[in-house]
């Protein structure tokens, strides 16, 4: 918006500043400056006023066409004081802000990229097979000291302001010289229990089907064994058939020998 306004005045004078030296026809015209007669060179002529380039206007400034110097002084206050200065302002104000808010920033950051790895870990199976990776709670601590340089160097911060406007997050003070601050709104709460009795929950029945495992494993073992023995049987009884067999076929010939002699 700032550059559009400026932008803008500099249009609106360069237009005025044309008017007033070349409205006049070229032939009555008494003007011999080196001021532009088109409006693009009229446009650049009048930016490069405020960096001090005035060689196409140093007649005019010395005659006595007092309508273009009020237009001349009209234009350094707007270019010169006004919209430098509140583009200096501007410029301080951006660094300003970026010097109180870059801790915070970098903290947000930082928190998104943890959530981020911890997010992406559910997507590798068996990753999180113990749930131990990542605490369950981070919690930030610092002495009373530091916490009370930080509220004076940093009054407007929006971590200030939450906590002075929320009166129900706890403060801990496990020790005389430092501090603990902690913060759980209900909702988030009740989302966190819900989240530990699901991981009790899978935890447990991870537990039920490694002991079913277990027994499955020990039966199959089992029904090997007893396949195994039954195979070892079945080969003895066809190995017995064969000798039977045999005799049988003996006793046969030698029953027919003892019919034909």
């Amino acid at each position: 918006m700032f550059f559009v306004i400026s932008a803008g005045g500099i249009i609106a004078f360069s237009i005025a500043i044309l008017h007033l030296l070349r409205s006049c026809p070229f032939e009555r015209c008494k003007f011999k400056g080196e001021f532009p007669s088109h409006f693009y060179g009229a446009f650049t002529t009048t930016f490069l006023f405020m960096g001090g380039r005035y060689d196409s206007i140093e007649d005019e400034l010395d005659s006595t066409n007092y309508a273009f110097q009020t237009m001349m002084v009209v234009f350094f206050f707007f270019a010169v004081i006004l919209m430098l200065n509140v583009l200096i302002a501007l410029i301080n104000k951006a660094f300003k802000d970026g010097d109180d808010t870059w801790r915070q920033t970098w903290l947000e950051n930082r928190l998104r990229v943890i959530e981020n790895v911890e997010n992406l870990s559910f997507d590798i199976p068996g990753f999180r097979a113990h749930f131990n990776y990542f605490p369950d709670e981070i919690y930030y601590s610092a002495t009373v000291k530091e916490v009370d340089d930080f509220k004076a160097k940093y009054p407007n911060d929006f971590i200030n302001s939450d906590l002075a406007n929320d009166k129900s997050q706890p403060v801990a003070r496990d020790a005389p010289d430092a501090t603990a601050i902690t913060t759980c709104e209900k909702p988030l709460c009740e989302v966190k229990e819900e989240l530990k009795q699901s991981r009790e929950q899978v935890l447990k029945l991870q537990e039920q089907m490694q002991e079913q495992n277990t027994t499955l494993e020990s039966k199959v073992s089992v029904l090997q064994e007893q396949n195994n023995a039954l195979w070892k049987q079945n080969a003895s009884i066809q190995g017995r058939m064969e000798d039977l067999h045999g005799m049988l076929s003996t006793l046969l010939r030698v029953k027919a020998d003892s019919d034909s002699s």
